[in-house]
């Protein structure tokens, strides 16, 4: 689910996008690039447009979601439904050289606003709603290095397929810089994984809340927490 619109700017960090694609839905060229590739292999949906258009359905029904959207506001707002679905999300964030990869599992594990909820003086204007999005030139700050969306995406693959099969040991959070080779990587079983904050706005409870009358896909109640 995406609402934006290819730009030239895009097609070095994608593999996917041509020049002849500028203009399209990325979520389309996507899921057109993936048909031919895996054909009847694949089930596949998308939706061209942003998320404050879409039905809440689309963001509680999932059994996983994968959000990388680039307003925090936005990633608020979904967080928060997430949390209140009690339904866990992977959480994909660029900036530059760096990225971050965090497993959020309500109320067991610390959710985006525990560590980033942002502040009114942060508010964005969303011009991608009136069709302007204004796009940061290659080299400057805040623009995404094509290396760094590959290495974190590749990472994130390999976590759901960890997540789905009840297998292996899950990375809870995962930073790195490209440039520097400086990362941090914490899993769901180490003592320094990601807690809750409890004066988290959005996973505060009035009550205590019994984790484990919570079930996830495979019941992972009875992995390490």
């Amino acid at each position: 689910m995406d609402g934006d619109e290819i730009s030239e700017r895009n097609i070095p960090l994608s593999s996917v996008f041509t020049l002849r694609d500028v203009g399209r839905y990325k979520v389309k060229v996507t899921e057109a690039f993936l048909r031919s590739k895996f054909g009847d292999r694949i089930d596949i949906e998308s939706y061209s447009l942003f998320s404050d258009k879409a039905r809440i359905e689309a963001m509680t029904g999932p059994e996983m979601l994968f959000l990388g959207v680039d307003d925090p506001w936005t990633r608020l707002s979904i967080t928060n439904l997430r949390v209140e679905a009690n339904k866990p999300y992977m959480n994909l964030g660029f900036y530059g050289w760096e990225a971050s990869y965090m497993l959020v599992l309500p109320h067991r594990t610390a959710c985006w606003a525990c560590l980033w909820r942002p502040r009114d003086d942060e508010r964005v204007q969303k011009l991608k709603r009136e069709g302007k999005c204004p796009e940061p030139e290659p080299n400057v700050p805040g623009a995404v290095i094509p290396g760094t969306v590959q290495r974190l995406i590749g990472f994130a693959a390999g976590e759901a397929v960890k997540f789905f099969a009840g297998i292996g040991r899950l990375a809870q959070y995962y930073k790195f810089n490209t440039f520097t080779g400086d990362e941090d990587l914490r899993f769901l079983d180490s003592p320094r994984f990601f807690k809750p904050d409890p004066e988290c706005p959005v996973c505060r409870r009035e009550e205590e809340i019994d984790v484990s009358e919570i079930t996830w896909p495979r019941d992972r109640r009875n992995r390490p927490r």
